[in-house]
């Protein structure tokens, strides 16, 4: 007889997807913010080289790290409001036609074992209808 861990869970697909969509969300954000580090100390080494401060090009510096950070922030509300419509796509659709998706394996039985289940229940049977 098998039997199920109490771990075993079923998550549906469409609660799969938007755990799927948030995690992009959130590490788009964590890349926008480096990105917006990473454009400023570029950007003061830059300016560092040839002996200016970065005030004295600031329309400049503001838009190269508006256009290089830009992008990750944008995916990154894309990502959540996809993740929030299938929220609320997922509360109007009816339950029993959810599909589910089972989170644990199930343990594969050899040949062999069903074979030896089967020759012992058969003994079983027949020592019963001898009683």
């Amino acid at each position: 007889m098998k039997e199920k861990s109490k771990c075993a869970g079923k998550i549906s697909a469409s609660k799969m997807g938007r755990i799927t969509l948030y995690v992009c969300g959130g590490f788009s954000l964590v890349v926008g913010m480096f990105m917006i580090y990473y454009s400023i100390i570029y950007l003061r080494d830059y300016y560092g080289s040839y002996g200016m401060s970065m005030s004295d090009g600031i329309l400049d510096v503001i838009q190269y790290v508006v256009t290089s950070s830009g992008i990750y922030f944008g995916f990154a509300v894309l990502f959540m409001a996809c993740g929030v419509l299938l929220n609320k796509l997922d509360l109007l659709a009816p339950k029993s036609e959810a599909r589910e998706i089972e989170t644990t394996e199930t343990p594969q039985v050899s040949d062999k074992e069903e074979a030896g289940e089967e020759k012992a229940d058969e003994e079983k049977a027949g020592e019963e209808l001898e009683n």
